[in-house]
Formats: C-alpha cells, structure tokens, sequence
C-alpha cells in the first residue's frame, strides 16, 4: 500500500516539473525570435538596397517587419 502512495506521489512531482520547466522553455523560445535579438528592427518597410526581411515568426506584429541589415556601412 505504502509503494502505491510513493510512486503516486513521484508522478505528481514529476507532472508538475514538467509543466514548470515547459513554461520556462516557451518563454525562452519566445525570447530568441525577437527582432532585436536577430539583428533587426521592427519597421513598417525595408529598404531593399540595404535590408531584408525576416522569415518567420518575430516579435514585430502584422503591421512591420523585422528588417535586418545585409552588411554595415
């Protein structure tokens, strides 16, 4: 009877690390795709001689684009 508790209380500490730890990873996740941390700016166009547009999901919104610069001037 006592194991049954044991290993019923081991799965729920284990059930709640997961849940713990998978929100910190999404955070994480969530963080790296930033503009900022790309290299970019948010900007509502790029400039086309100088920048480019990122592909994929960034923190800019629908209204701009993370642009990111080809080379320094």
């Amino acid at each position: 009877m006592n194991t049954i508790i044991i290993a019923a209380l081991a799965i729920l500490v284990l059930i709640v690390l997961a849940v713990i730890f998978g929100n910190k990873g999404r955070d994480f996740a969530n963080n790296t795709r930033s503009c900022e941390n790309l290299g970019g700016e948010c900007k509502s166009e790029c400039d086309a001689d100088l920048e480019r547009k990122h592909i994929g999901k960034t923190n800019c919104g629908d209204v701009s684009y993370c642009c990111i610069r080809i080379y320094d001037q």
